[in-house]
């Protein structure tokens, strides 16, 4: 094997199959030297013996999750600074659309039962940090001093000012008017000019505090229930708000 071979080493995510076993969705994942990062997109497959078809075309895109009618695809992409954001396709391709526009990306993420939202987590940085003053990139944040060492376990990373929390949002159709960028305008005073709307609907968060929460599934999933005091207060938090929310697991940063 030489070096140029390693763009051949195609690794296959785990696939997602149709309500009906029609057809399964997969992500692949490559090595690609001129992009000098891995690359991937979404395919479908007939079942059970039908060829591979490629349903995107972004450089990230990643974890397929099937609307409980099998005619959407929520999965991530990564956006212009390599966060994952979800998207959603149609079952059969078209042009994906933007679903989150997350300061830090989503995480876990799950269709409702019904298919008209979608829940998710996503970090909430502190004000100020991660590049969330534009014009700032994280790297030229004030350092910051730490004084335990537990947080180097958890394979992240410092925690504490980016928990992780839960959100939802209307899921968005994929045949629905895209946006435009508005033209620019002569604005009279006291008016606010018109701003780029990159997504149909804003996210709703549902869990707030110092911890983080992981594990999205919708209330109603028996195989996802919540298993402590945290994440219970925050199942009710979310069924107030919404009358199919999601719950999630709750711990310690």
């Amino acid at each position: 094997m030489r070096a140029e071979d390693i763009e051949a080493l195609i690794s296959v995510g785990r696939p997602a199959i149709a309500p009906d076993g029609s057809y399964a969705a997969f992500a692949t994942s490559r090595p690609d030297l001129t992009a000098n990062s891995n690359v991937g997109q979404l395919w479908r497959v007939e079942l059970p013996d039908g060829t591979p078809r490629r349903l995107t075309r972004g450089k990230a895109d990643a974890a397929p999750r099937l609307s409980p009618d099998g005619a959407r695809i929520a999965f991530t992409r990564g956006d212009a600074k390599g966060k994952p954001q979800l998207f959603v396709v149609d079952a059969t391709g078209g042009e994906p659309v933007p679903v989150t526009d997350a300061p830090l990306g989503v995480g876990d993420f799950d269709w409702s039962p019904d298919g008209s939202l979608l829940g998710f987590t996503a970090r909430v940085p502190e004000k100020g940090r991660y590049g969330t003053v534009e014009g700032l990139e994280a790297n030229a944040e004030a350092p910051r001093r730490i004084t335990g060492v537990r947080w180097h376990a958890n394979g992240l990373g410092y925690l504490a000012d980016r928990p992780a929390h839960v959100f939802v949002v209307a899921a968005p159709q994929t045949d629905s008017e895209p946006f435009y960028e508005p033209a620019p305008a002569v604005v009279p005073d006291g008016e606010e000019a018109p701003k780029n709307q990159i997504v149909a609907a804003e996210a709703t968060q549902l869990t707030h505090g110092d911890r983080s929460h992981s594990g999205i599934a919708f209330a109603g999933d028996e195989s996802s229930r919540p298993s402590t005091r945290s994440s219970a207060r925050a199942a009710t938090c979310a069924r107030r708000s919404w009358p199919s929310a999601p719950t999630a697991r709750a711990s310690a940063n």
